[in-house]
């Protein structure tokens, strides 16, 4: 038992403080999962497949962290080059 108790302990320590951990499901993860997934795919009467939904979300979230100049000049950018 000793040996289960050490090794508990040893991890405890390297998992740090709980404030030093890394928060998962915090609320703003699950306000953004809200705002770019569910907004979009939970609409009524909206089906999609696997890989519809996930082309759709990846545009969403590519407009809602302002990165739509930024991609979409990159997508013209790798376009024109493979015309040219």
């Amino acid at each position: 038992m000793d040996g289960v108790n050490l090794a508990l302990r040893e991890a405890g320590a390297k998992l740090g403080r709980p404030q030093e951990r890394p928060k998962f499901g915090s609320r703003p993860t699950e306000a953004a999962c809200k705002t770019i997934v569910k907004e979009r795919l939970c609409r009524s009467g909206m089906r999609w497949t696997r890989t519809k939904g996930k082309s759709v979300l990846t545009l969403r979230a590519i407009h809602k962290s302002k990165q739509w100049d930024q991609t979409w000049n990159e997508y013209r950018r790798q376009l024109w080059n493979k015309v040219s």
